[in-house]
């Protein structure tokens, strides 16, 4: 008895990238596409259809939500596309943003994390900050921004100039073009935020926690314990060291301000979200012709 033809031939290579022919179409792709487990199954059942929407539709919801967080970013064929410059972006950030997106966990702050970094006009910061932050441990905001540590003074001046209030909800900024942007010097002009290995080994005094938008970020040398930014927000005492989960951070009562992990509750609500975006794409989903 004859074997009945396969309707897709595929090779897996030893990295584990896929390269399947369909009606004499390549598609690559490879393990961090957010369908690759998808595929995997479609091409064990011999299944276009599934085959074809397991690299289409993880896609389409990852770029729904990329527009719902304004986010300048979309996927296309497992890669993720700058939208302002329409360059390809690879680094380690948007390759953690597809393996969340692939294991369903909640993904949108790296996306916002991702939107606020891509608006640091620092080729340097735009590239290193995430493998920084992945080294010190610290972590991304649920609005996409990141906290780090500071040491300060008894009084909460800093100990440099001893002019900067340093208190619970102040705002610590300087122009951005007075701040040394060569991240091979590490002590210079500028606000200084560390990890916690840093400021465990500097000096004396309490130790707080800062919020830091990305773009605010003037020099970072993903090797290094420190960085240099322009600006920052005191936001609570430090308590504890953080690990490197997403923290929800409510800054409408700094007098009792607490950072906290984020919760079972806002990882429901971002799942919800996404199951709402791929309930809708269902309903426009075409039938396949049987």
């Amino acid at each position: 008895m004859a074997t009945k033809k396969r309707s897709i031939s595929f090779v897996i290579s030893r990295s584990k990238v896929i390269n399947a022919t369909i009606e004499g179409q390549t598609h690559v792709v490879p393990p961090e596409h957010p369908g690759y487990n998808a595929a995997l199954d479609a091409l064990k059942n011999d299944n276009v259809d599934e085959f074809r929407t397991a690299l289409e539709h993880n896609e389409i919801v990852l770029n729904k939500v990329a527009e719902i967080v304004k986010c300048p970013l979309k996927i296309v064929n497992g890669t993720v596309i700058n939208t302002v410059t329409n360059q390809p972006l690879h680094n380690y950030l948007t390759k953690k943003i597809v393996q969340f997106q692939r294991e369903g966990q909640d993904f949108q702050p790296l996306l916002k994390f991702l939107g606020n970094v891509q608006n640091n006009p620092s080729f340097s910061v735009v590239n290193n900050l995430y493998d920084f932050l992945s080294h010190g441990n610290l972590p991304i905001t649920n609005d996409g921004c990141f906290l780090g540590y500071k040491r300060v003074n008894e009084d909460y001046k800093d100990h440099y100039s001893q002019t900067f209030d340093h208190s619970i909800g102040a705002t610590i900024e300087m122009p951005r073009n007075l701040v040394d942007d060569n991240n091979r010097q590490l002590c210079s002009v500028g606000f200084h935020v560390g990890t916690i290995n840093y400021v465990n080994n500097f000096k004396n005094g309490p130790r707080v926690l800062v919020k830091v938008d990305p773009a605010d970020v003037v020099a970072v040398d993903a090797r290094e314990e420190k960085l240099r930014t322009c600006s920052y927000k005191v936001i609570a005492h430090y308590t504890h060291d953080l690990d490197i989960s997403v923290y929800l951070v409510d800054e409408t009562k700094p007098e009792r301000q607490r950072v906290k992990a984020k919760t079972t509750h806002h990882k429901e609500k971002a799942k919800k979200t996404i199951k709402t975006i791929k309930k809708n794409l269902k309903k426009t989903k075409p039938k396949a012709k049987k």
